[in-house]
């Protein structure tokens, strides 16, 4: 299944609000760099703009047009993960041994059930899944990332810092 053109950030944000996913905007990259500035940042890109980053997710289409609206257009789309939000992601990064990683932990658990899947600015992808109960995030492998309980993603139309776009 294909997602819809979403257009700016702002439209991508209320339309996932509108779906019941709490939104809140991180950096973006600009001129190579993240928008914070730091050219040490850790997380170009990624990070929250926001105050309480993942905290200060809603589905207030009020904040969300002042946030994309007025003070940071440009700012990367996140979602909150975990029960509070129905849903989980396993994160895949095939840069940091990600695929392979996956690979062998089905092959040591099982293989996980078909889910709907996104493609990160970064080449990697994220997998998708119902969260009913609480679950707590964290690293699964190299390059396996659980999001859950205070957890987010960055999602379509977000620009990551290599040029790639999720």
């Amino acid at each position: 299944m294909t997602v819809p053109a979403l257009g700016s950030p702002l439209q991508a944000a209320l339309h996932y609000a509108s779906k019941g996913r709490r939104v809140f905007p991180c950096h973006w990259p600009t001129d190579g760099a993240c928008s914070c500035r730091n050219p040490d940042c850790s997380s170009p890109a990624k990070h929250p703009k926001s105050p309480h980053g993942v905290d200060d997710a809603t589905l207030d289409t009020d904040i969300i047009r002042r946030w994309w609206g007025e003070w940071w257009p440009e700012a990367n789309v996140a979602l909150a993960t975990g029960v509070s939000t129905g849903f989980l992601v396993v994160d895949v990064d095939p840069r940091n041994g990600g695929d392979a990683a996956l690979e062998n932990l089905q092959l040591e658990h099982g293989r996980l059930p078909a889910t709907a899947t996104a493609l990160t600015g970064g080449g990697g992808r994220h997998l998708l899944y119902a969260c009913t109960a609480p679950v707590s995030g964290g690293i699964l492998a190299p390059g396996v990332d659980l999001k859950a309980k205070g957890g987010y993603i960055i999602v379509h139309p977000s620009r990551h810092i290599s040029g790639g776009s999720y």
